[in-house]
């Protein structure tokens, strides 16, 4: 393949869609921020960006819960239907594997959070009315906490990690954390996301200052 001249890049770039790149930034971001890609296969991380692209696309379709639950189902179905997370070696070897529910809804999750909650995308009005439609994008720091106090409603053994998180499992986990925010935060209300934000930046800091006990 001939390597592209930067003349041929600044043709591209006059007739690129400036919404479109933004757009493609923010995903970026958003995956880089959910610590996934580095768990794909490298073929399989082109796939994920591209169908993040559509789903995004789509968000001024989604006029109520329904058609937004429906779409975020549709994708963390085809990720686990699709998405393989590459084959790892050392003292914990894996062989290769399709992505879990657990760790493709963390992914959609995160970029959502970048792309919503803090780009206000597509529109600040759409993204508002979206908000509250957010799910947690929920870790092994969050699990963890959660575990202590719903470990014994969960239908099937706690997951130690969201890899081992399938579909049911993950909505029983965002039930819960919809009744530790009902318990834990009246005033002021939160949403999903807000809990998502709050948990991970305090549990990030445990656990860092935890390292240097």
């Amino acid at each position: 393949m001939v390597k592209e001249t930067y003349d041929d890049i600044i043709k591209l770039a006059k007739s690129s869609d400036l919404e479109d790149i933004r757009l493609q930034n923010i995903i970026h971001a958003g995956l880089a921020f959910s610590g996934m890609m580095r768990l794909l296969k490298k073929d399989q991380k082109v796939t994920v960006h591209e169908k993040l692209f559509e789903f995004l696309k789509r968000l001024n379709d989604t006029q109520n819960i329904d058609s937004f639950e429906k779409m975020h189902s549709e994708f963390c179905k085809w990720g686990t239907e699709n998405v393989w997370l590459a084959e790892k070696t050392g003292k914990y070897p894996k062989p290769k594997r399709l992505i879990s529910y657990g760790q493709i809804a963390k992914t959609l999750n995160v970029v959502l959070k970048v792309a919503i909650h803090y780009a206000q995308i597509p529109k600040e009005k759409k993204a508002n009315s979206i908000r509250p439609w957010l799910h947690a994008a929920v870790d092994n720091a969050m699990m963890k906490m959660l575990k202590r106090k719903y470990k014994r409603e969960m239908n099937n053994p706690w997951p130690e990690s969201i890899e081992q998180v399938c579909r049911d499992q993950y909505f029983q986990i965002q039930t819960f954390v919809q009744d530790f925010i009902t318990q834990n935060h009246k005033q002021p209300v939160i949403t999903a996301v807000d809990f998502d934000d709050i948990y991970w930046n305090l549990l990030n800091k445990k656990s860092t200052n935890d390292d240097h006990k």
